[in-house]
């Protein structure tokens, strides 16, 4: 578990600290795929927050309080940009057969 940019106690405080795990997408992938699922991805995190329209909210975000864009833009760069969580983190999305493309998967 993470707090404040700290390692911390998974058990303190649940739903308060960002919990983190080393997935292996592709047999997770795998035994979606077996079962009838679709999968897409997994992509990186900063790739679909661009395509989630990330951007374009901080944008708007920093236009509303512009005292607070610096904040904001932080707050992109450290979810998006490839040297930071852009890269690292995963997004991946299982969707019935019936459901139509996730947002963020084309």
């Amino acid at each position: 578990a993470v707090s404040r940019h700290e390692y911390s106690d998974p058990w303190t405080g649940p739903g308060e600290r960002d919990l983190t795990a080393h997935v292996d997408f592709a047999a997770l992938g795998e035994a979606a795929r077996r079962e009838g699922v679709r999968v897409y991805g997994p992509v990186p995190q900063g790739a679909w927050l661009a395509a989630m329209g990330l951007d374009l909210r901080a944008r708007a975000l920093a236009r509303s309080a512009p005292e607070r864009s610096d904040e904001i833009d932080a707050a992109r760069a450290r979810l998006a940009d490839p040297d930071q969580m852009g890269d690292l983190f995963k997004a991946m999305a299982f969707v019935s057969r019936d459901w139509p493309e996730p947002a963020g998967f084309a």
